[in-house]
């Protein structure tokens, strides 16, 4: 579900104006903001379907650029030897997601970035096995990283060279409010609730909310306590589980509880 506010405009025309001018874009941010979200509503649902093919690879720390190519290459067509393109005549866009995930090598080189980063310099790669030139075609890429959190590594300004970045910011306690009332007002209406919950329901959210700034300023991630990292995710958690709440056929009116 997207809610439609001013950041998610914003971001969404941004999106649409690199793709349709094939410039690579890197979506920088909390965790929990909708990055990946964001690109998966834009690429399945906004670009022309006979226009544009999408697919998502998502990195882990320990991915080798072998891997990284073989599974770039997989998702293309092969024309030729050494040629492929997208599928049906169409341009292909690929989100590399977690980018910035990669484990760097001891002397900090990071194999699939830099794989990545000469395919975008070059327009080809070599084949691993037998070193012969692979050309794809009528491909471009899109990134997304978390800019902070465990296991997450600084990226070669080689590699950012290639990107214009743009950074999502983490919401306010006002566009959080809004976000999830919207969501569960949609989620509550189908499961057989009317308007009079409503104060019930926005009282919850505050109190969510509350509860998990709290707990950020409060509870930190140490050495001990490595679990203490909070974002959006906790909240979505909660409104998802209040989502599946189902008004029973004999609960009156003003009453939020289900089973």
């Amino acid at each position: 579900m997207t809610y439609a506010s001013l950041e998610v405009s914003v971001m969404q025309y941004f999106m649409e104006l690199h793709i349709n001018h094939k410039v690579p874009m890197l979506l920088v941010g909390p965790a929990g903001t909708g990055k990946s979200f964001l690109y998966q509503n834009m690429l399945l649902f906004k670009l022309p379907k006979d226009d544009y093919a999408v697919d998502f690879i998502t990195l882990s720390s320990k991915i080798t650029a072998n891997e990284l190519q073989s599974i770039v290459v997989s998702k293309m067509v092969k024309e030729t030897k050494g040629k492929f393109s997208a599928p049906d005549n169409k341009r292909m866009v690929i989100l590399i997601d977690n980018m910035n995930i990669v484990d760097p090598e001891p002397l900090g080189a990071q194999p699939p970035l830099e794989l990545l980063r000469y395919f975008l310099e070059n327009e080809f790669w070599y084949d691993y096995e037998d070193s012969s030139k692979i050309t794809l075609n009528d491909v471009m890429f899109v990134a997304a990283q978390q800019n902070d959190g465990a296991n997450k590594h600084k990226i070669s300004s080689r590699v950012l060279h290639h990107f214009n970045v743009l950074s999502i910011n983490t919401f306010n306690e006002n566009t959080l409010s809004r976000i999830f009332s919207n969501i569960l007002l949609i989620a509550l209406k189908q499961n057989g609730f009317t308007q009079e919950v409503w104060p019930t329901v926005q009282n919850m959210i505050a109190a969510t909310i509350d509860i998990w700034q709290t707990a950020k300023s409060c509870l930190f991630a140490t050495p001990k306590t490595p679990q203490y990292i909070f974002d959006m995710m906790d909240i979505s958690k909660v409104m998802y589980g209040c989502s599946m709440v189902k008004r029973p056929p004999t609960a009156e009116r003003n009453t939020f509880y289900g089973k």
